[in-house]
């Protein structure tokens, strides 16, 4: 180990976790359910919308798909940003 390494957390990061009362990686991992969360539902709203899209003859299959191909790389676009 070098001399400058410490391998005790700083007062600084220590302070700062007791004050939050959470870890920086709890944080994280409520930030990234909630965007994931937030992705899945804008892609059912967007399916939802195909498909109502598609009952009422205003949208046809080829470009239902097409929207929904482009929700699902979105949705795989965040998980990867995510992971």
């Amino acid at each position: 180990m070098f001399p400058d390494q410490n391998p005790e957390p700083s007062r600084h990061y220590v302070a700062i976790t007791a004050g939050a009362g959470q870890s920086g990686a709890e944080l994280r991992f409520a930030l990234a359910a909630i965007i994931i969360t937030l992705g899945f539902l804008w892609t059912s709203w967007l399916f939802i919308g195909v498909y109502i899209g598609w009952r009422d003859g205003s949208m046809n299959a080829g470009a239902g798909m097409m929207t929904m191909l482009r929700g699902l790389l979105v949705l795989a676009v965040i998980g990867a940003f995510i992971r």
